[in-house]
């Protein structure tokens, strides 16, 4: 047997399932020709820049969708209290009541003023006998003399987190399931694909995502576009917005693999430049619904006669046009890194 990665002919007990899109945002569409040396490159090294973004995270716990340990993401830890920026805030995952949960994170600060008055800044939880915490902390600190208290208790606060995100290495994932798909619907011919052979060598060395002049020097000869929060390739299924969609059509001399995240991520990849070489290929229709676990395969033929009519969008109660306008505070640095700011009310 093959691995369609490495290229090795190995024991088929070397080989393991793998997700063509990630496990952890809801794939359930499997290939058993990925080695398990591979597989867990892949996993560790390309996966993880797709599920571990902060964007996909945040729609991963809005979802509910679970991690291979059973557990949901939290993409909130490690934020702050809004109206006291100093309180730090732990989210965790709670398997009794199955949700998310937030509690302060137990947090020092000490400043001196320029007159020398010192202030020491406690927070924590209450749950965790604070007040017990705090007398520790202020007889290791060794303030014995009288000291002004002022405890101030938050109910509901509203929290921020703010995450930078280099956009370019959500690149290598994208290229992963549309070389995935390629080999899955293509079949035995693919593996002798000059354009599928560079995709993988591609995928298997590390590539420069520094900045755009390195990514476009790593990527020669890789056909790629990508982009955040656009609708233009999808709007015959723009009421499947939690849904992952691909497409794989002939255009011309190529054969394109259309992809959209969600309605998140959408991305246009030239997976071959010889379609000739497959006379017996039609395009074909891809849709996974990680809120149900529905997958649907058609060619696209068939499924533009017949479009789809369902609709998971009311699983997820946030509006996307908001959230696009809105909620994620944008701006763009000049080392091609973007800066999400997030506040959410709870």
């Amino acid at each position: 047997m093959i691995c369609i990665y490495c290229r090795k002919e190995l024991p088929e007990d070397i080989f393991s399932k793998e997700h063509i899109f990630p496990e952890s945002i809801g794939g359930n569409l499997i290939i058993k020709n990925v080695c398990s040396a591979c597989n867990s490159y892949l996993g560790s090294n390309i996966d993880k820049h797709l599920v571990d973004n902060f964007i996909i995270k945040m729609i991963r716990a809005g979802l509910e969708i679970k991690n291979k340990s059973n557990n949901l993401t939290t993409p909130l830890n490690g934020g702050y209290i809004v109206s006291n920026p100093k309180a730090l805030i732990t989210q965790y995952y709670d398997k009794k009541s199955n949700s998310l949960k937030f509690k302060a994170a137990q947090t020092v600060v000490e400043e001196k003023s320029e007159d020398g008055l010192k202030t020491l800044f406690i927070s924590g939880d209450i749950s965790d006998d604070l007040n017990k915490k705090i007398n520790e902390i202020v007889r290791k600190k060794g303030l014995l003399e009288p000291f002004d208290e002022k405890i101030t208790t938050y109910k509901k606060p509203k929290i921020r987190k703010e995450e930078e995100i280099n956009r370019l290495l959500i690149i290598p994932p994208l290229l992963k399931i549309a070389y995935s798909l390629g080999n899955y619907w293509l079949g035995e011919k693919y593996l002798n694909d000059r354009t599928g052979l560079l995709l993988s060598k591609k995928l298997l060395n590390p590539i420069d995502l520094s900045n755009h002049n390195n990514a476009r020097e790593s990527l020669i000869g890789i056909g790629i576009t990508f982009s955040f929060f656009t609708e233009s390739n999808f709007n015959n299924w723009r009421q499947h917005s939690c849904c992952h969609i691909a497409l794989l059509k002939k255009v011309g001399k190529d054969i394109v693999c259309y992809l959209r995240i969600f309605n998140i991520i959408e991305a246009q990849i030239t997976i071959s430049i010889d379609s000739k070489t497959y006379l017996d290929f039609q395009d074909q229709f891809l849709l996974i619904d990680p809120t149900n676990n529905v997958k649907i395969e058609k060619s696209l033929t068939e499924e533009l006669k017949n479009p789809l009519k369902m609709d998971s969008a009311s699983v997820f109660g946030l509006n996307w046009e908001q959230i696009k306008e809105s909620t994620w505070l944008l701006s763009i640095k000049k080392n091609d890194t973007e800066v999400f700011n997030v506040t959410a009310e709870f």
